[in-house]
């Protein structure tokens, strides 16, 4: 994911002469920004994606984390259970 440095802008400050050349430049340029930048947006469309899918499953095992929590909790407090007897 990179964009190229684009080139110097044209300033009204500039002699005619480099002014045509300077705006020339950058238009061309703004041709490769575009397919650069659509290529990098895909990028960043698919990663966000996978990270909302992330949130997703680690809010699911946060709350299947807690359920097991409460349940180990209660399961502390209980009797311990014994089978038949022993003589």
């Amino acid at each position: 994911m990179t964009l190229s440095l684009m080139p110097p802008a044209p300033s009204r400050a500039d002699d005619p002469e480099n002014f045509s050349a300077k705006a020339d430049s950058v238009v061309a340029a703004q041709v490769n920004f575009v397919e650069e930048f659509n290529t990098d947006l895909d990028i960043i469309n698919s990663n966000t994606a996978i990270a909302d899918l992330a949130a997703d499953t680690a809010t699911t095992k946060a709350a299947e984390a807690l359920a097991s929590a409460t349940s180990a909790a209660g399961a502390a407090g209980a009797s311990m259970w014994v089978s038949g007897s022993y003589t």
